[in-house]
């Protein structure tokens, strides 16, 4: 699936996170992925959103437990402020 928005170039490890924003959920499993890409960030972020509904996420409450929630974090060094993309994504200190 990720071949569809380019070529991963490194992974972290996976860790543990708790929850945010809806705290009455169980905790998160994170992993960071770099990946090269030809698409533009806007292109990026519709795959990943397909990626999402591909692979059963269904959006109902903003904060809900989810199956699966790809961010956008950075796009090389743009800055993108749009109402659909925000990069570097918005709360990006808040996240370790």
């Amino acid at each position: 699936m990720v071949a569809r928005v380019g070529k991963i170039s490194q992974l972290s490890s996976i860790y543990e996170t708790a929850p945010w924003g809806n705290e009455n959920q169980p905790h998160f499993l994170n992993q960071v992925v770099v990946l090269e890409s030809t698409l533009s960030a806007i292109d990026a972020l519709a795959q990943a959103l397909q990626i999402e509904e591909d692979l059963g996420r269904v959006r109902e409450k903003q904060w809900e437990s989810r199956i699966l929630d790809v961010d956008i974090l950075y796009y090389e060094d743009v800055v993108i402020r749009m109402s659909d993309l925000v990069i570097p994504h918005p709360r990006i200190e808040e996240r370790r």
